[in-house]
């Protein structure tokens, strides 16, 4: 049996799809709502830049502030596999659904937080703390949905050859809600008599976003096009327990997700500390807010890039390796630019130079996780697992910078932190980009026999 990830195949089936797929207008439709939901998910990271405004006007201390930044990653971690088997569960409309109603309670709540003091009750000035973490809460449970309807979109309703990108137009809604929210809410939110303003775009972004779901996604919607990689999600009939232990017993496949989840998660722990590290250089919250909105923005443009790199290209092991290296190199010129003081236009450069690595990267390593796992794991549960460790990573390189702190040369610098984390992500993405080695079907087919799962390759259909 050829390999799962052999461009000959793939090259051929993209060949045959190319040639008999029926294309379905409506699945375009379907995109732009899960879009939209994303879209509207990334734009509650608009108090990254504006965080001094916010601890003064909720009444928080710094510690707060992380807390409630880190409520919604946690919430990720604990629900999002979860949610990955309700979508195979209850089917994409309803899970979209679910997606909208959480949205309109975070919405709703964030709305209540910022709202002008003279409509509300002195009860809610005095738990603006406690609204805004329930509403962090919601904003979790909506983005671990969101985290795992693209995979699940592009490999049932698209045909391989274009799966990629659809894949990466859906996630690139989370870049353009972050984008623009940090780069528009230093400009209009100055003070925290401004931050009215804020209720505004959360109540008109909710109900606009459910309008377009319920019109987008309907009854008659159909449940799946005939595309190969369709049919072989349907023809699935490997316990989730199996297919789990098949994929992490492959040495080649954790160094595949594990390189996936540090370098997918080394920007936004960058960000995390980003403010803190401007500031002790004497940058305002405009221009960290300009910066990660270039990042997101530009990130966009870089990550359909990719996904079209990725979808021409027979080998797209080999494209992500490439990538994989770019990505390093690029974290690791930005995290050592931000640490040397009074160097704007070198920052903003290096911060361009991450997020194209980081945006090239993505998509290609990602596919190369979903297809590895074709008919042994369902996308969506593919997504949740990588996701998971992705927050894990996440909440352990955030935790440990404060410590690491202290070995900077100067008070409350991150030059250790900074460097140290830059070294590993070198080394994770030179390790994977020389050693990793994709696992054939007939490898798969012997560790499914060993856990006692039921083999799956007599029900594939091939194109």
């Amino acid at each position: 049996m050829a390999d799962i990830l052999d461009p000959r195949q793939i090259e051929e089936q993209s060949q045959a799809e190319q040639e008999n797929y029926k294309v379905y207008k409506r699945r375009w439709l379907v995109l732009f709502a899960t879009f939209s939901v994303i879209l509207v998910v990334g734009l509650h990271r608009c108090i990254i830049s504006i965080e001094n405004i916010l601890c003064d006007y909720v009444g928080m201390t710094n510690e707060g502030y992380e807390i409630v930044l880190q409520i919604s990653m946690y919430t990720i971690l604990l629900s999002v596999l979860a949610m990955a088997r309700a979508i195979d569960y209850f089917g994409l409309r309803r899970i979209l659904y679910l997606a909208c109603t959480f949205i309109l309670f975070a919405n709703g709540l964030k709305a209540l937080c910022c709202c002008d003091e003279k409509y509300v009750t002195v009860w809610v000035k005095d738990h603006r703390y406690y609204i805004l973490i329930l509403s962090e809460l919601f904003v979790g449970l909506a983005q671990s949905i969101c985290l795992c309807i693209p995979a699940k979109v592009s490999s049932v309703w698209f045909a391989n050859y274009e799966s990629t990108l659809a894949l990466v137009i859906a996630n690139c809604g989370f870049n353009i809600g972050i984008g623009f929210s940090n780069y528009f809410t230093p400009v209009f939110v100055k003070s925290t008599d401004d931050m009215y303003k804020l209720s505004y775009l959360f109540i008109i972004s909710g109900f606009l976003v459910t309008f377009i779901v319920l019109t987008c996604v309907t009854r008659s919607s159909p449940k799946m096009p005939p595309s190969s990689s369709a049919i072989m999600s349907a023809s699935t009939l490997v316990p989730l327990r199996s297919g789990i232990a098949v994929m992490i017993s492959d040495p080649n496949y954790i160094l595949l997700l594990f390189t996936l989840s540090i370098l997918g998660s080394s920007l936004g722990v960058t960000q995390f500390v980003l403010e803190d590290i401007l500031q002790s250089n004497h940058y305002t919250n405009s221009f960290c807010g300009t910066l990660i909105a270039h990042a997101y923005f530009f990130g966009t443009f870089f990550m359909l890039m990719g996904a079209a790199w990725v979808d021409n290209s027979a080998n797209y092991v080999k494209v992500s390796r490439i990538a994989s290296i770019i990505c390093a190199i690029g974290i690791a010129t930005f995290n050592i630019s931000i640490i040397l003081p009074n160097i704007k236009s070198v920052i903003l450069v290096t911060n361009v130079m991450a997020s194209f690595g980081c945006s090239l990267m993505y998509p290609a390593l990602f596919q190369v996780c979903l297809r590895s796992a074709t008919t042994i794991l369902p996308e969506a549960t593919v997504s949740a697992i990588i996701i998971i460790l992705q927050q894990i990573i996440s909440g352990l390189l955030m935790n440990s910078f404060t410590p690491l702190k202290k070995l900077s040369p100067e008070p409350g610098g991150y030059q250790a932190p900074m460097l140290i984390f830059s070294c590993v992500v070198m080394i994770i993405s030179m390790l994977y980009s020389s050693s990793f080695k994709a696992p054939s079907r007939d490898e798969l087919q012997e560790r499914l026999r060993n856990w006692g799962a039921p083999t799956i390759m007599e029900n594939e259909i091939d194109p």
